[in-house]
């Protein structure tokens, strides 16, 4: 985690992050925890190594906490509740614009060129754009950008446009 703050490798408010001792919601202090101690109704053997985050206020009212790339690094910032669930809402509406088993229900042809997309939507730089590292807000516009795009291109199941260039695309779905 050291080496990423010091080679320059993270924006401004992850730096703020990973060295935050301070919960983001309540002011609490932040500690670190094994995984294997946090997750206990999980048993399998890709935690060794992995921590979790966790305000020290957790069972006394704030339920924030971030879990651990194995070594340490955290998967993005401190989340409560509401914004873990947006989180994976977001994911959810984001991740069908270019995953699917169905080729022709994808809008875009990979998951580099949609977080492309979804940067210039945000107005944040290709490297911040992220969804673990979202607050609240960018969770919502994420949503709503990603169902608005999944709805002009598939709306009652057809595809639509997708012969089109990708630049072409874009100009359709930033039209407003």
């Amino acid at each position: 985690m050291d080496s990423l703050i010091k080679f320059g490798f993270l924006s401004e408010q992850q730096r703020m992050i990973y060295g935050a001792r301070t919960c983001p919601y309540c002011g609490g202090e932040v500690k670190s925890i094994p995984a294997q101690k946090f997750y206990t109704h999980i048993h399998y053997d890709g935690m060794d190594g992995r921590v979790v985050y966790v305000c020290k206020n957790r069972p006394k009212g704030c339920d924030s906490y971030v879990g651990s790339h194995e070594g340490g690094e955290p998967l993005g910032s401190l989340a409560n509740r509401e914004t873990r669930l947006l989180r994976k809402m977001a994911h959810t509406a984001f991740d069908k614009l270019w995953r699917s088993k169905d080729e022709s229900r994808t809008l875009f042809s990979s998951r580099n060129i949609a977080y492309r997309w979804l940067s210039s939507q945000l107005g944040t730089a290709i490297p911040h754009t992220h969804i673990a590292w979202f607050n609240k807000e960018n969770c919502l516009k994420t949503i709503y950008l990603s169902m608005k795009a999944y709805k002009l291109f598939f709306e009652n199941g057809r595809r639509r446009f997708k012969h089109l260039p990708e630049r072409i695309r874009n100009k359709i779905i930033n039209y407003r």
